[in-house]
Formats: structure tokens, C-alpha cells, sequence
């Protein structure tokens, strides 16, 4: 058995993906996070299965394994919401540049019918560019595989030729913002903007595979030199006609001048009695002609994509059904052009709610399905979904009189020294690491991790809770949860809910799928900057 992973398969994950991000109703499905306030190499190894340690400037590959996605939640700190306006199709950003070579389309590149540049599939090919008013244009031909030397502008829906022989037609306009802020250094967004809508089946382009040898341009019959002969091409549409030219003996020029539609397969019909002098003699089947030659004349009709070029939408004032036929162009030029990658792009601002200014993270990534972020109304009705997230643990401080430093430290560990309730001579530790001190509201921010945190003499990862104090290990800075704050009603600060001084987050932890994560080395947050992230997934 052969089987191939097929192109259309590529384009419907592509697109199963993008309409997974958000449910049909506005569900909030997935949220793009920040993690990995600890540094790379303070992983402890356990017994007898030692790891080995990468290091901040060399992080290591995601391990991709359940282990892995629990650690990625302990680590976790933000997440933000995508939303439809956050997620793009995409395709390689092929820029116009005069004197390269570039591919033409054609429906049937294979191992044996390749590209001008080797590819045997469509999507490999170079058959398409940007110019530089961010117009996308496919090449319907390259005039034999020479260069490019003039660069396509158009301003219809038609396909023309430039002066050096190549064939264009204009598919659509990436807009500006969408350039600047949705595109990559390799790649562009396929977006609904100025989308060309081309009949289904027409035929715009015939190739010559081989030119032939003694055709003439004086017919018997006919008195004069023949500038062009007129020849119908058939196939399972219907009414296509070519225009034929001759120089030396062999055929030169093949255009196109009706498009007919509803091809899926097309014959040029080059032959004796069949070509005419004008189009009104092939229409009205009179004074057919013979052109001689040595029959060594091929030819491909080029089929377009299923449906044409672009997509013909449906024009309504429906704000829903306009969305919907948006969708739909999307889909159609993915399908064309090979947008089997998709491009998430999100904004992590100075100001956002639950990201923790003067942090670090190490691992970006997407978690969907997560559960337990609505926001549910009094009766249980989900009302809505956060925009934002936070991730870790938070606990409201009183200040101890004499304690060393101002200031917890942001990547310092902290320790809570508990009591064996049942044998006090038994003590044992709970650790965390900080991520976050709010100084003028006494809110530390922190998360746990077992791999880190577990406590030495009991191996066991104890969780910071009750009253104990809580020292940091390298500001030497102690103070005591107020568990009294919010003890009877939970209280927000600055999104954060509190409930008897501690705060969880806001998610049911290890609950979702981690669909993309990426191990970074670390980038540092601070009250004066804001990170863009793109993420591509690529099928």
C-alpha cells in the first residue's frame, strides 16, 4: 500500500486548528502562556536517574511527555486569550525581486512533472510573490523559466502579461497592519482583503512543451499570412479559445483570449480543418484551415484551482454571514496557495492585567481546553472568559518588625518552616520560588515546582499554607501571611483573589492540552517594555 499525507489534509488541520482556538459561541478555548521563572540548571536530578543540565544559554528541547506537561504547569505564570483576530493562515514571504526565477502554477507538478526550481509538489513550488504595495500575485508563467525583470501591478481581477513574458494574476492585498504586526521575517498572512474572484473551471494559461517543427502561416486557401490561428480548447468545459502563433516554423506564443469554465481537464485542439483565421470563423465552424507541420507540437492546458482563483462570495448585510463568507476566502486562497501553517500572534503588555512585571520567563506556549477560567455568575451561569490569567500562587504579607530587606527578590527562593501537627519534633520545609513582589500592597507572587522545591529530608513537596512565616533565602526579608485578609469574603488586588490571605490560580492547573511550547533563554519583563510573540505551527 502507498499513501502520501495530502495536501488537503495539511490545509484542514491547518484549519481545524485556527477554528479550534475559540468556541462557536465566544468560548474562550485557548490562551497563549509565559513560564519558567527558574533557571535551566536548577532542575534537581533524582536518584539515580541524572539529567543533563543545558543551562540558561542553551536550553533543551521540550521532553514532550506527561512529565513534561505537569512541570510545564508548575512553571506556568500568564496566560493570555486568543482570540479570532490573533490567529492567521500563512504562507512563505516570497518578496518580488527582478532577476529571480520564479515558478509558474500548474495543477499537476509531480515526480516526473517537476518545477522550474525541482519541486514536485505545488506547495514546494515558488509560484506566487509580494510585491512591494503588498500585493500577492501568482505566476501563471515564467515565458520558459527566465527571469523576472518587471515587477506585476494590477488593479483588475484579470490575468495580464508583463513585458518579459511572465503571466500574473493578482489574488490579494495584505493590509498594512497586518504586515507589519501579523507577519513574520519568512512568512505573510493570507487574509480576506481585495480577494480576486476568477470563474470556476477557466483556463488562462496553455503551456508549450514542445514547440514542433513546419507549421506554416500560409494555409492552402487562404490568401494572406496568417497572424494568429484561432483553436477551440476542449475538455469537460466549455468554451475556451486559444490564439496560436508561428515563428519559423514552430509554435511560439499560446494565449488564452476566452476563458471558458468548468474545466477540469483540457485539450488544445490544434488540428487540421479545426483552426481558423478569426474567432468568427471558429465560432461558426467555417473556413477551417490546415497548419501543417510535423505533428511534434505539445501542449498543457493549465486547470485552475478547484472553484477559481480567489473565492466569489456572497455579498450581505448580515454582519454573521459576511464573517462566515471572510472565513470562506480565507479557506479558498489557503487551499491555492499552500497555507498549511499557522501563525498565532499575541502581545504581552506592560500593563497587563495578571502579568507579573520584573520577571523572567523561559517557555512560551499554547494551552486549549483548559478548564475552570469562566467566570460564572451566582446561579452557575458561565457569564464570560478572562482575557488574562494568572498561573501561579499569591499570598498577602504582614511585615516583620527588623526584617533584613525592604524587598523580596524576584528568582530567590522562600521558605515556610512547618510543625508536624501530630509530632512537633518533626519539621519539615515548603519551598516556592518568587516571581513576583508587590511591595506597596505586601502581595508575594511564587510558584512551586517538586523537581525544585521538594523538601530535602522528606522528598516531598510541601505546599506554603497557614501562618508560618516566610523567609527569603537571599534577601533575608521575613514576614507572616494575613491570613485575616479576606477571611470572611474573598477580596481582589489587582485581579489577583485573595481568600484568607492566599491566592490560587485562577485555572484548574494540569487541565488542558499544551498544543505548541517552545524552551527559551530568558527574557526579562519590566514596567517599560511590552514582548510580541509569533508562534507558527506548521503541518
Amino acid at each position: 500500500m502507498v499513501a502520501v499525507n495530502q495536501n488537503d489534509l495539511r490545509i484542514k488541520n491547518a484549519e481545524n486548528l485556527v477554528n479550534s482556538f475559540n468556541g462557536p459561541n465566544g468560548e474562550a478555548k485557548s490562551y497563549v502562556f509565559i513560564g519558567r521563572a527558574a533557571k535551566w540548571d536548577e532542575e534537581v536530578a533524582l536518584p539515580m536517574v541524572p539529567r543533563q543540565k543545558a543551562g540558561d544559554m542553551s536550553p533543551p528541547y521540550p521532553d514532550n511527555n506527561f512529565k513534561d506537561f505537569n512541570k510545564v504547569h508548575d512553571q506556568m505564570l500568564s496566560l493570555k486569550r486568543i482570540n479570532d483576530t490573533d490567529v492567521f493562515h500563512m504562507i512563505p514571504r516570497v518578496t518580488w525581486s527582478s532577476g529571480v526565477t520564479y515558478d509558474k502554477y500548474r495543477h499537476d507538478y509531480n515526480e516526473f512533472m517537476r518545477s522550474t526550481s525541482n519541486a514536485k509538489n505545488l506547495y514546494n513550488a515558488v509560484y506566487y510573490t509580494v510585491t512591494q504595495t503588498r500585493d500577492v500575485f501568482v505566476c501563471l508563467d515564467n515565458n520558459k523559466g527566465v527571469p523576472s525583470l518587471v515587477e506585476p501591478r494590477s488593479i483588475t481581477d484579470e490575468p495580464f502579461y508583463t513585458t518579459d513574458g511572465y503571466q500574473w494574476l493578482k489574488v490579494y492585498t495584505v493590509p498594512s497592519i497586518d504586515f507589519d504586526i501579523h507577519s513574520t521575517n519568512n512568512l505573510i498572512p493570507i487574509v480576506d482583503e481585495k480577494v480576486v474572484s476568477t470563474v470556476s473551471g477557466a483556463i488562462h494559461t496553455v503551456i508549450i512543451e514542445s514547440a514542433g517543427n513546419n507549421y506554416t502561416i500560409n494555409p492552402a486557401g487562404y490568401s494572406n499570412t496568417i497572424p494568429y490561428y484561432y483553436c477551440n480548447i476542449t475538455g469537460d468545459g466549455t468554451g475556451a479559445i486559444a490564439r496560436v502563433s508561428i515563428t519559423d516554423g514552430r509554435i511560439s506564443t499560446v494565449r488564452v483570449i476566452e476563458n471558458g469554465q468548468d474545466y477540469t481537464y483540457g485539450i488544445l485542439d490544434f488540428v487540421a480543418s479545426r483552426v481558423y483565421a478569426s474567432i468568427g470563423d471558429l465560432k461558426n465552424k467555417v473556413n477551417g484551415l490546415n497548419p501543417l507541420g510535423d505533428g511534434t507540437f505539445v501542449t498543457s492546458v493549465i486547470i485552475p484551482p478547484p472553484g477559481g482563483w480567489g473565492y466569489d462570495r456572497i455579498e450581505s448585510s448580515n454582519a454573521e454571514v459576511r464573517q462566515k463568507e471572510s472565513r470562506k476566502a480565507v479557506i479558498r486562497l489557503s487551499r491555492q496557495l499552500g497555507g498549511y501553517r499557522v501563525g498565532v500572534f499575541s502581545s504581552f503588555d506592560s500593563d497587563l492585567n495578571d502579568f507579573i512585571e520584573n520577571t523572567q520567563f523561559r517557555q512560551i506556549g499554547i494551552l486549549q481546553d483548559l478548564e475552570g477560567h469562566e467566570k460564572i455568575d451566582l446561579d452557575g451561569t458561565i457569564t464570560g472568559y478572562p482575557e488574562t490569567i494568572s498561573a501561579c500562587h499569591a499570598v498577602k504579607v504582614k511585615e516583620l518588625v527588623g526584617s533584613a530587606q525592604a524587598n523580596y527578590l524576584v528568582g530567590e527562593t522562600i521558605i515556610q518552616t512547618k510543625v508536624d501537627m501530630i509530632d512537633p519534633t518533626i519539621k519539615y520545609r515548603a519551598k516556592g520560588t518568587v516571581v513576583g513582589w508587590d511591595a506597596d500592597n505586601n502581595v508575594l507572587n511564587y510558584i512551586q515546582d517538586p523537581s525544585i522545591h521538594y523538601d530535602e529530608n522528606h522528598n516531598m513537596l510541601y505546599e506554603i499554607t497557614g501562618i508560618e512565616q516566610i523567609e527569603g533565602q537571599s534577601s533575608n526579608k521575613q514576614s507572616t501571611p494575613d491570613v485575616d485578609y479576606a477571611a470572611v469574603l474573598k477580596v481582589e488586588i489587582n485581579h489577583i483573589t485573595f481568600a484568607s490571605g492566599y491566592s490560587k490560580p485562577e485555572f484548574d492547573k494540569y487541565s488542558g492540552n499544551i498544543i505548541y511550547l517552545t524552551n527559551l533563554s530568558p527574557i526579562q519583563r519590566d514596567d517599560t517594555q511590552s514582548e510580541r510573540v509569533s508562534l507558527v505551527i506548521t503541518y
